[in-house]
């Protein structure tokens, strides 16, 4: 039966790792690191707990299992904790955001956010096949991407 969980703690473990390197690439301030879902600000400014939320974290073998691979991993400087109902910690945690959201200082978005707009068209930068005529601005351009947040850790 524990063979059965082994690809969701392998990927839990890989999420651990790929957090690590994009700690490490951004030069952000380490941040405790919430397998389920969301990152928790450390006032440290080091990593040092993994914490396990939501429903699987409820089951003691995959808090051993995490347990002991930080173990391995990280020497021992790394320690996993579960929250008291960590079902409900997703929701609390949202739930605090929303009233104290200076609490966390980064953040990373996991894609790049944008709509796409239509400019003015200008003669030999814009195809022809994205012009069009508006009733009210005229001859507008369209295909263009205004990037509202970039995939990358920015300070709140």
């Amino acid at each position: 039966m524990k063979s059965f969980f082994n690809v969701v703690i392998n990927a839990m473990f890989d999420h651990v790792n790929d957090q690590m390197e994009l700690m490490k690439q951004a030069k952000a301030p380490a941040v405790k690191v919430s397998v389920f879902p969301t990152p928790i600000q450390s006032q440290a400014y080091r990593w040092q707990t993994v914490v396990l939320c939501g429903g699987l974290a409820n089951s003691k073998y995959i808090a051993s299992r995490m347990e002991e691979y930080c173990e391995a991993k990280f020497d021992g400087n790394i320690k996993v904790k579960v929250p008291s109902r960590p079902s409900s910690a997703v929701a609390r945690g949202a739930v605090l955001l929303a009233l104290r959201p200076h609490m966390i200082e980064h953040r990373k978005c996991s894609q790049h956010i944008g709509i796409e707009e239509v400019r003015p068209f200008v003669r030999h930068k814009d195809k022809e096949s994205d012009v069009f005529e508006d009733p009210v601005k005229g001859k507008m351009a369209k295909g263009y991407i205004k990037w509202l947040i970039p995939k990358v850790c920015y300070p709140l």
